[in-house]
């Protein structure tokens, strides 16, 4: 689970995110102004419930950097945001 900051009406946010290896699909967004320990372990355990136990995991950040780059391009450059709730319902849906 990777995260990148982004700027919001002048404060930061972060979107930590999820993704599927072989299929590049975002399992998991989350918005927040702040994580913490305990922000980063719901991710991967809400996709476990919803998905089922995977027989292997694998944390390599190049698979989540990749979408974190073509994110601003294909959705946070195109949307006005304006309060946290819009934006985490909108990425959220993306």
């Amino acid at each position: 689970m990777a995260g990148r900051k982004w700027e919001f009406m002048g404060r930061m946010f972060r979107l930590p995110c999820l993704t599927h290896q072989l299929t590049h699909e975002a399992l998991a967004i989350r918005v927040k102004r702040r994580l913490n320990s305990t922000d980063v372990l719901e991710a991967p355990a809400d996709v476990m419930i919803l998905r089922g136990p995977q027989a292997n995991s694998r944390s390599d950040n190049g698979y989540c950097e990749t979408f974190n780059c073509k994110l601003p391009g294909k959705l946070l450059n195109r949307e006005i945001f304006f309060s946290l709730t819009e934006a985490e319902v909108v990425i959220e849906a993306w």
